[in-house]
């Protein structure tokens, strides 16, 4: 409350301050609430504009402008920087202790049975999506909140009666190409389970970088170049916090902890960081984001990051084939409406058969996949032929993943010439490090048995699906050494794993470590 100030007759009265006089403004025209998804609370204010609302984050450069010109229409005064920075603390703690905490979305709000698209254009419009159809409704009879960080761009409105096989024109890729990228970009529109990453490969000249703004101006466009790899998670939660897709381009590799980042932001796992380099605060981030990189080389070859990964190859584009970007562009914002529209109509058709699309196999994506099987029908491609590109795509990046990770290349010849393993982790380094190649060591090379053993759990997922099966840390009471590393053949010992499992009451862990044991003496 103000406290009351008697002034003598014949005395000025005290003149209201500018940033006393900015907060009632404020108050009076804002509704004020707070969101806290990552960090600290952050303050909102929603307020009536051209016929519609809309929402930003106060302290954000738009929150500040909109504040700036409040006070300037209403007074004609400026408000000084102190004076700003001061209404907008007032604000915050108003938003924070007295507003609504609501949850805020970027692009994409998925709730189970209904979807919302942020067109993010100047009628803050969005796009309603049901199992029994889609819709363009003002962003307010939305049950949420979404917020638009810097350089977020708008989406056209969709068009009914459009057909996705109009993107073939705009993604030179071959025919199991264009499915998986047309599955990763419908995929893009939900946010159920992990969200994949696109890795986009090709010759110098295949339009890699274009079909990757192609790609990301479909569903989420954002104003300015591709980013480059950011240097570590700091600029990995800052690229994620400011859009929904994340894409980087022209990477020549992808160091181990960027690979960690990349899949804790595919599966929404959190990481954290200092909010500032001059205080020990610690800000968690955790959120799902699709990601798009794109290379010459191939630099998803680590098993963790290859598993959430959709591989596509693009075609090189030939001189006759090469179309001025002053043609290309227009042309694809052109069909863009009705591509737009045809993956919501695909979706709408995901949302219907959801409950009752049960896959006889589930990948590690497994609700991606699930997500694409039930969107079929109104996908442009014959009925199997998303399964068959992703079997496709599987193989190709186990044999990837192992041609590239120097431990396989030693490991493997070891195995097939005797046909099992089992020793202690110590006697395996020694064996491959005898058995390796003279040289420089390979980076990532295992220095120690503890550290062939995460190497070996980073690989087993890989191995088993070329026929062996990895045990670590069992234990064999019939030897002196204590904890081995068991490698055998799948087929030797899954049958005995599951009579053991089955007759001898065991369970699957105790199951696998015996039959691993007797398939290798």
């Amino acid at each position: 409350m103000t406290k009351k100030i008697n002034v003598p007759e014949g005395e000025a009265k005290p003149r209201e301050s500018a940033r006393h006089r900015a907060l009632k403004l404020a108050m009076a025209e804002y509704t004020l609430w707070h969101s806290q998804e990552n960090g600290p609370p952050q303050g909102f204010a929603s307020y009536q504009k051209n016929g519609h609302t809309e929402s930003h984050e106060l302290k954000s450069s738009t929150g500040r402008q909109h504040l700036s010109g409040l006070v300037w229409k209403a007074t004609g005064e400026a408000l000084s920087r102190q004076d700003l920075d001061g209404t907008l603390d007032g604000l915050e703690a108003a938003a924070i202790h007295d507003g609504q905490r609501l949850p805020v979305h970027v692009r994409v709000a998925d709730l189970g049975d209904r979807i919302y698209l942020d067109l993010a254009d100047n009628a803050w419009q969005v796009v309603e999506v049901t199992a029994q159809g889609w819709r363009v409704i003002p962003g307010e009879a939305a049950p949420v909140r979404f917020r638009r960080p810097n350089g977020t761009q708008g989406l056209p409105v969709p068009e009914q009666g459009g057909n996705m096989a109009d993107l073939r024109r705009f993604i030179h890729a071959d025919d199991a190409g264009f499915v998986l990228a047309s599955a990763w970009l419908l995929g893009t529109m939900t946010d159920r389970g992990a969200q994949p990453v696109l890795s986009i490969g090709g010759e110098h000249g295949s339009a890699k970088s274009t079909s990757t703004r192609v790609l990301q101006r479909l569903v989420d466009p954002r104003g300015g170049a591709l980013r480059s790899a950011p240097k570590g998670d700091r600029d990995l939660a800052i690229a994620a916090r400011n859009s929904w897709i994340a894409s980087f381009d022209n990477l020549s590799r992808i160091p181990p902890d960027l690979a960690d980042g990349l899949c804790r932001l595919s599966t929404g796992s959190a990481f954290s960081t200092r909010m500032l380099y001059s205080d020990g605060e610690e800000c968690i981030f955790a959120a799902r984001r699709p990601v798009i990189l794109n290379s010459i080389v191939d630099v998803t070859n680590r098993p963790d990051l290859s598993d959430r990964t959709v591989s596509i190859q693009l075609l090189r584009i030939g001189e006759a084939q090469r179309i001025e970007e002053g043609a290309f562009w227009p042309a694809f914002d052109e069909a863009r409406p009705r591509i737009l529209g045809s993956l919501l109509t695909a979706l709408v058709g995901a949302l219907a058969r959801w409950d009752t699309t049960k896959p006889e196999r589930l990948p590690r994506m497994s609700d991606f996949f699930r997500l694409i099987l039930a969107a079929e029908p109104d996908m442009p491609w014959k009925p199997g032929a998303f399964e068959a590109a992703w079997k496709a795509m599987e193989e190709s990046a186990v044999e990837n993943v192992l041609q590239a990770t120097p431990l396989t290349s030693v490991l493997m010849p070891i195995l097939e010439a005797r046909g099992k393993w089992k020793a202690p982790a110590s006697e395996l380094l020694r064996v491959l490090n005898s058995s390796r190649t003279m040289g420089a060591e390979p980076d990532g090379w295992p220095q120690t048995p503890q550290g062939l053993v995460g190497a070996l759990r980073r690989l087993a997922p890989t191995l088993e699906r070329v026929g062996w099966h990895v045990r670590l840390g069992v234990r064999d009471t019939t030897d002196a050494h204590g904890r081995l590393v068991v490698i055998v053949n799948t087929e030797a010992m899954a049958e005995r794993a599951a009579i053991l499992e089955h007759d001898a009451g065991m369970t699957q862990t105790q199951a696998d470590d015996l039959a691993a044991l007797e398939a290798a003496s």
